[in-house]
């Protein structure tokens, strides 16, 4: 899925762009995600967060996951 909105060009909205470079979702991203998995935005800290053993972070990675749907859901239902 593709996603203009915020952006000039067309990004597809992988899991990649949405945790760590997607502004739609950065107010959500700044509560859940611990500043050490996404700084730098790079592949490399993506990696880190996606194979991380800590299970607080992955319950915060969930909660990210689930509140991000939410407001893309809610972001839908407005548009239509």
């Amino acid at each position: 899925m593709s996603f203009k909105g915020v952006y000039k060009t067309v990004w597809i909205e992988d899991e990649y762009h949405v945790v760590l470079h997607c502004p739609s979702y950065h107010d959500i991203r700044e509560k859940f995600i611990d500043p050490e998995f996404i700084t730098p935005k790079n592949i490399y800290t993506f990696c880190n967060l996606f194979s991380t053993e800590c299970d607080l972070c992955v319950c915060q990675l969930a909660m990210f996951v689930y509140h991000m749907f939410k407001l893309r859901k809610s972001s839908y239902l407005n548009v239509e």
